[in-house]
């Protein structure tokens, strides 16, 4: 197939006549639903037998009538087991307006769903990219992303339920769709390479829908009118891509991904698995250096000077060598019963990779006999199940460690240094020096390929206990303090930190809403405490108050308002005044753990912690890799 013939698949034709095969017995059975952004006249939806994320002509379909309703007959088991599609067209009538939506994009539902929407869609997405979720857990990190309330459904009729807020969050996510398939035409149609030939619709729509979760945030805090403004604009839109070349590396990372299975845990995490990392934090002050400021051996000639890894000279520098961020390799491998975690650097001029970096993460647990115990994330007791899944047991908190694991075999080093969706490395606020450098990787990686046996590895823990957890390590301007000194604390208005839970930390804010002073940061939203001065100078006898979380949107500066409250609880004898986040208010969007947060009393501080819920399941985003993969890696980084 070629490309144009592949992104047409893009741009469907509803055919209006015929009902799949015609193979239908008195063994088939109905399922109705309806289909929407507004309620859509004449979208065109199937059972996806053969998931391939469009409308084949031997599947069960029917046409979406004036009220948005469809019905299509199929087998029992087609039903219960089949996602649902719906094919929109230019001339498919949107009801939120009466007029045609003058565009092509594609709706998904999980099986025997009775709602068809891009919310729905976006759900059928998370679900498929992370097996381990159920289908509420899955709703959960969808409304925390998108910041729709945790009562509503995303599953059901929100037009009906008078649900405004999702109804005009699909509206969002409508336009979004139809821009990520006009931008994949364009891109395919004028670039003459045929990079995607081997490429189908359900990679490239995959990608579509993982970049619109991806722009959650952009399409929760701008208006609908916004949306579409910028989604009309190149340089504005929520894609963005140069060329082909650019989508055909997000569809090599999502094929990636959609191949993952669970990986055998023990084998795994004996051998080891790893991940590499750029670290540009030592770039930041050398590159701001004047050539002047840089000491040259030998003066002016350079034919001394060691080139870290081949990195290329800077004209901007006098032609001196420019700044190489570290690479960095993090190794975590099962022994003697411990789960240990190393770090490394790659030193340029030996080839190899040595000088162990402290990784220690420690964090502050409360435990079951009312102690706060240190642990060490990176040095804990590891046991494996009969079938051979990690069990880690801290003494305070219990997890399951599941490994989803995917085929490197035959694929491209490349793979590895793509940008956002990159399987090992990171690149947040690079220079364009840097960049260079890891352009210069990716490119020598694009003419190898993993061998045979070669993994990539994603992790993912299952809360097998509640815990209450404070980073001791969160501290502002020093982060070698440890838990005993001054850092992560609540100030109180002149500044000094609070030294016990009393009114200093709940300050008097209705007299000053809008006071920096008065409040703290989660997130980029400042939370404030709120008090009269007589529940103040009484509040050892005070169960809950009110919480303030406001966010001043960084793309409209309009200001969102929320309101919650702290409940004081006493957990094995410890006093935690905890505050349940709105799901706007989400620290991490990807971790679902971070719901709830808590303060404490501990070492004459105040502290403030996350509670991580039994049965919650935090998917992280980076892959690592397994040995076979990993001596490829080093053998780019040593040719270079």
């Amino acid at each position: 197939m070629d490309k144009r013939s592949l992104l047409r698949l893009l741009v469907i034709a509803v055919t209006l006549n015929g009902c799949g095969d015609g193979s239908l017995t008195e063994n088939t059975v109905t399922h109705s639903g309806k289909v929407a952004d507004g309620y859509l006249i004449g979208a065109k939806t199937c059972l996806d037998l053969n998931d391939n994320r469009k409308c084949d002509a031997n599947e069960p379909y029917g046409i979406s009538d004036t009220k948005g309703r469809f019905t299509l007959e199929a087998l029992q088991d087609q039903i219960s087991n089949a996602s649902l599609i719906a094919e929109i067209v230019p001339e498919t009538i949107d009801l939120d307006n009466n007029q045609a939506v003058g565009t092509s994009y594609t709706l998904r539902a999980p099986a025997i769903s009775e709602f068809i929407s891009p919310v729905t869609s976006v759900l059928q997405s998370v679900l498929e990219d992370n097996p381990l979720l159920t289908t509420a857990k899955a709703e959960d990190l969808i409304k925390e992303r998108f910041g729709i309330e945790k009562s509503s459904s995303l599953l059901t009729d929100y037009i009906e339920n008078n649900d405004t807020f999702v109804h005009k969050t699909a509206q969002k996510i409508a336009v979004v769709l139809s821009e990520g398939i006009k931008e994949s035409q364009q891109i395919t149609d004028a670039d003459a390479s045929d990079s995607l030939d081997n490429q189908d619709f359900k990679n490239i729509y995959g990608v579509i829908l993982k970049k619109v979760i991806q722009s959650a945030d952009r399409i929760r805090s701008a208006p609908l009118a916004e949306i579409k403004s910028r989604s009309e604009s190149p340089s504005e839109g929520f894609f963005n891509w140069n060329d082909a070349s650019d989508l055909e590396q997000e569809v090599q990372n999502k094929e990636l991904e959609d191949s993952q299975q669970l990986g055998p845990a023990e084998d795994i995490v004996t051998q080891g698995f790893h991940h590499i990392e750029f670290d540009h934090r030592n770039c930041e002050s050398q590159n701001a250096l004047s050539p002047g400021d840089i000491p040259i051996p030998g003066g002016n000639d350079l034919a001394d000077y060691p080139l870290p890894l081949g990195f290329p000279l800077s004209e901007d520098l006098g032609n001196l060598p420019v700044c190489t961020p570290d690479v960095q390799l993090t190794s975590i491998k099962a022994h003697n019963g411990l789960l240990k975690a190393s770090r490394l650097k790659f030193d340029p001029t030996a080839k190899s990779w040595s000088t162990e970096l402290n990784t220690l993460n420690t964090k502050i647990q409360l435990s079951n006999i009312g102690e706060w115990v240190d642990v060490d994330e990176n040095n804990v007791p590891i046991t494996f199940n009969s079938e051979g899944t990690a069990i880690l047991n801290n003494g305070v908190k219990q997890q399951e460690l599941l490994l989803q694991t995917a085929d490197l075999t035959g694929k491209p080093l490349s793979l590895t240094y793509s940008g956002d969706n990159e399987v090992t490395g990171s690149a947040d606020n690079e220079s364009p020096e840097q960049a260079s450098y890891e352009n210069q990787i990716a490119a020598t990686a694009a003419t190898r390929v993993f061998p045979q046996g070669a993994l990539a590895i994603r992790r993912s823990f299952k809360q097998l206990n509640t815990t209450y957890e404070i980073p001791s390590i969160s501290c502002q301007s020093n982060s070698s303090q440890t838990f005993n000194d001054n850092c992560n604390v609540v100030r109180i208005p002149d500044g000094s930190a609070a030294s016990s839970i009393d009114a200093n930390m709940f300050f008097l804010i209705a007299s000053s809403p809008t006071d920096s002073q008065h409040s703290f940061q989660i997130g980029s939203f400042k939370v404030q405490l709120q008090l009269t001065s007589e529940q103040a100078a009484d509040f050892s006898n005070i169960s809950s108050g009110p919480v303030r979380f406001t966010l001043i949107d960084p793309l409209t500066q309009s200001e969102n308002i929320e309101t919650g409250q702290w409940i004081k609880r006493n957990i094995h004898g410890i006093d935690l005044y905890t505050i349940e986040l709105p799901s706007s208010t989400s620290e991490s969007a990807s971790d679902t753990r971070i719901k709830t947060i808590f303060f404490t009393e501990q070492n004459g501080y105040v502290r403030r912690g996350i509670l991580s819920s039994e049965g919650d399941v935090q998917i992280e985003d980076d892959w690592f890799v397994n040995n076979a993969a990993l001596d490829s890696l080093t053998n780019l980084l040593q040719s270079l």
